[in-house]
């Protein structure tokens, strides 16, 4: 699984003895100076974890914290700064921290600190579970969702998760082409080509690319050189560069298609692969439900339909017989 790391840190000093602690964990780190940097990288990447210095230039990180809340932004906060006052210590971790390191300990424990750090990423790496587990439970609770939102929701879950930028499902037509049923909005977002245009690219798509291969092979797919690969075809102009891919084929029914997960820092390992076919397995036994209470509530309906005919009809013969009596 992924590992990105926010760092809110306007000492260069510091942020560099402290991305050099980090280097360790192998993790995607962002760097920060400034709360609105930071609230500007929180808007447009998911995290693990922040790592937040306390003295920034437009403001402390009592704010930086506050700030997250009001957005209801839940990532664990490591708040590393030189003050060594229990008070502060003890605000931080009131208004939300998840723990609070001293500067100067950096050099002397730096394993305490990357402990920190681990035991915030394993936190949020349980949020993010417990929150996908979650959705799948009200999800299942309804008595029939469209399959179009239960796409909506693997997608958003699947770049958690793995640490994809990226992700978009698939479906093979009665023709044999591809068309997109659901796009990661960030991704469609970067998206450069006419929407309209945009819109007839992705349908009706021949089954070539190196997104492809899933459906050419005996499972999921991982390229973490896509633009060298034999497969690969190219992007429109316009269209986001794909660099790595991780593409799992599913089967609903009769329902064929893919689930294609795009640009990891990094590239995509075994571990990734794994975690999206357990939950592209839960979706597509999920989505078969659903798929399956549909046609049983369409049973239904038409059941009702034609017991009210009945009764029509048994009501007028009633009818007639009452007047031919009388």
């Amino acid at each position: 699984m992924a590992v990105s790391i926010l760092m809110i840190e306007d000492s260069k000093v510091d942020a560099f003895v402290i991305n050099n602690l980090l280097s360790s964990l192998s993790a995607d780190v962002v760097c920060c100076e400034t709360i609105q940097e930071a609230l500007d990288a929180l808007s447009k990447k998911a995290f693990d974890c922040v790592i937040l210095d306390y003295y920034l230039p437009d403001g402390d990180g009592g704010s930086m914290l506050d700030k997250m809340g009001e957005l209801g932004c839940d990532v664990p906060v490591l708040v590393v700064t030189g003050s060594e006052d229990a008070m502060t210590a003890t605000e931080m971790i009131a208004r939300g921290a998840h723990n609070y390191f001293p500067k100067k300990c950096l050099a002397e424990k730096p394993r305490v600190f990357l402990q920190c750090v681990n035991n915030a990423i394993e936190t949020s790496s349980k949020r993010h579970w417990a929150t996908f587990i979650d959705d799948m439970k009200k999800t299942m609770e309804q008595e029939a969702t469209p399959i179009g939102e239960l796409f909506d929701v693997l997608v958003s879950h699947l770049c958690l998760l793995v640490g994809a930028e990226a992700a978009f499902v698939l479906l093979v037509n009665k023709d044999g082409l591809a068309d997109t049923v659901s796009i990661s909005h960030k991704y469609w977002d970067m998206c450069k080509i006419p929407q309209e245009e945009a819109i007839k690219l992705v349908s009706g798509m021949k089954l070539r690319g190196a997104w492809a291969e899933m459906f050419h092979g005996d499972g999921s797919v991982i390229i973490n050189d896509v633009p060298n690969h034999p497969s690969s075809v190219g992007v429109p102009k316009g269209h986001p560069p794909i660099h790595s891919c991780l593409c799992v084929p599913f089967k609903i029914g009769d329902i064929k298609g893919g689930i294609c997960m795009a640009n990891k820092v990094g590239g995509f390992s075994e571990v990734d692969r794994r975690i999206a076919e357990v939950l592209v397995s839960v979706f597509s036994f999920l989505a078969l439900r659903n798929e399956r209470q549909l046609q049983l509530s369409s049973m239904q309906s038409q059941f009702i339909a034609k017991l009210a005919k009945c009764s029509c009809d048994l009501k007028l013969v009633a009818e007639n017989i009452e007047k031919k009596l009388s």
